[in-house]
């Protein structure tokens, strides 16, 4: 296990959840490619937490 694994994937959640909501929660147009990567970048941190809680 490494020790950079938690905190990148938490990382990783916040920006992911920031990039695929962020935008509709300030009133701003959102495009389905942001909401899709930021998906992508979610699930890379929940993968990234939960390798490093093995």
């Amino acid at each position: 296990m490494s020790d950079y694994e938690f905190p990148a994937g938490a990382a990783a959640v916040l920006i992911g959840a920031i990039i695929a909501f962020g935008p509709e929660v300030i009133g701003l147009s959102r495009s389905s490619g942001s909401i899709l990567s930021g998906l992508v970048l979610i699930g890379i941190g929940v993968f990234l937490i939960v390798k490093s809680a093995k």
